[in-house]
């Protein structure tokens, strides 16, 4: 039997068993993750397009929860790396997410908003997963299904916020993609793997169009920025710099109308 054990600050833990994955945490912050992550089950059914962990075991008292393993899966990682190997990689992405935004409902007390540097008038308002990066979107290898985990928000907004702007999740995934450190930069293949990812989600989920977004993404570049340079040492953040410029570039170009 395989044990993996993760361990963080403040009693956070991640055990993973044989066919069985264990967290622990705040009280608080893991009932929400379980009521996220039923709902995202519910809606993973109804849809067909993706998959959610099931929850098999929870101690609300205790801050506990264990989900059922999936097997031989991998993060997606950069679109541009794997997009090649699963060609239609970000239309798929794309499309779940919008199904997600589409689909998910929590009880009018569980609704939290996104802090207001976060935000985006006019743009409707949704239940998020919070930090949908490449990381937390798998692929299995056996049938390509994908695999969405760990539905609780970034500690960096504020774990316990659940709802902001439809475009937010997209945003936060196309960030991740140009988060790279280090000297190399971004390559080409980044934005473009991203266009396909963001045109397939308006496809879904349509209530503005690629510039609109890349106008919000421009600030969700600029508040992310500025509320990680508070937890990066001064050494991270040059090192993240390329990435960042990047990404300003690309947005830019989207809210231009000038990418693809």
């Amino acid at each position: 039997m395989k044990l993996i054990r993760y361990d963080a600050p403040d009693d956070r833990s991640v055990t993973v068993s044989g066919d069985s994955v264990t967290k622990t945490g705040p009280v608080s912050a893991v009932n929400l993750e379980v009521l996220k992550t039923r709902e995202a089950c519910r809606v993973a059914r109804e849809c067909g397009l993706f998959l959610a962990p099931e929850v098999v075991m929870h101690d609300s008292v205790a801050g506990v929860v264990g989900f059922r393993r999936v097997c031989s899966v991998e993060p997606v990682g950069y679109l541009d790396r794997n997009a090649g190997a699963v060609a239609d990689l970000p239309e798929r992405l794309g499309a779940a997410l919008a199904a997600i935004h589409r689909g998910m409902r929590l009880p009018e007390e569980e609704r939290r908003p996104l802090p207001a540097d976060y935000g985006c008038s006019g743009a409707p308002e949704v239940v998020i997963h919070g930090d949908f990066t490449g990381r937390n979107v798998l692929i299995r290898a056996s049938d390509g299904a994908l695999l969405i985990v760990d539905w609780m928000t970034s500690y960096r907004l504020g774990e316990m916020c659940t709802v902001g702007p439809a475009w937010f999740d997209l945003a936060w995934f196309v960030r991740w993609q140009f988060l790279r450190l280090g000297l190399r930069g971004v390559p080409s293949a980044a934005g473009e793997a991203c266009t396909r990812l963001v045109r397939a989600y308006l496809i879904g989920h349509p209530f503005a169009g690629v510039r609109e977004f890349g106008a919000y993404l421009q600030l969700i570049a600029r508040a992310d920025r500025r509320r990680r340079d508070v937890c990066f040492s001064l050494r991270r953040r040059m090192a993240a710099l390329r990435g960042d410029v990047a990404l300003l570039s690309y947005a830019g170009a989207l809210a231009r109308g000038r990418h693809g």
